[in-house]
């Protein structure tokens, strides 16, 4: 019985996506030069505004983690980007190495974030103002406001943790957006 009712909602749902697609493909042909000249120009326009963006975040130092030792350029930074992940280090400190390369390859891929290295004894204002206790610390700022924080390595599993680890943590509080591809 209880197979009958989930075939007869499985092929309910399967009926539904087809009808959904005949809809689709029936538009699809009754597309006019016109519609597909439309529709190629909005995809373009759409690809400029990508680039002008993707070139705008680099001119601003996206792409990469930035280095930075004041405490009025860190809050300008962090008030003039929407998403901002701050590794907090100090050089003495291995584990911050291991937390800042795998900091550098997520930086390379995510360029609508700004990603900040901030070294804790160059920069105690900051590391007093945000109570970072612990190094390394990566603290996860949206529009400008402290939204997370990993403190330690314990949270990622450890100093062997990968970078999908940390990238999954780090899409997980919203700070950086997933590719296109997944």
């Amino acid at each position: 019985m209880n197979k009958q009712v989930l075939d007869n909602a499985l092929l309910a749902s399967a009926q539904i996506i087809e009808k959904s697609l005949d809809e689709k493909l029936k538009e699809m042909d009754e597309m006019t030069d016109d519609d597909y000249m439309m529709l190629k120009q909005k995809r373009m326009n759409a690809l400029k505004q990508k680039n002008n963006m993707k070139a705008e975040f680099l001119q601003k130092g996206h792409g990469r983690v930035m280095d930075v030792t004041d405490a009025k350029d860190f809050f300008n930074h962090v008030k003039d980007n929407k998403f901002c992940v701050v590794l907090f280090t100090r050089p003495s400190n291995e584990y911050c190495d291991i937390v800042l390369s795998h900091l550098q390859k997520i930086a390379q891929k995510h360029l609508e974030t700004l990603f900040i290295k901030v070294d804790g004894e160059k920069c105690p204002i900051v590391v007093e103002h945000l109570q970072i206790w612990m190094m390394p610390t990566v603290v996860c700022i949206k529009n400008g406001r402290t939204d997370n924080s990993i403190v330690g390595l314990d949270e990622l599993g450890g100093s062997n943790f990968t970078t999908p680890t940390l990238r999954k943590m780090l899409l997980g509080f919203g700070v950086i957006e997933r590719e296109e591809d997944e």
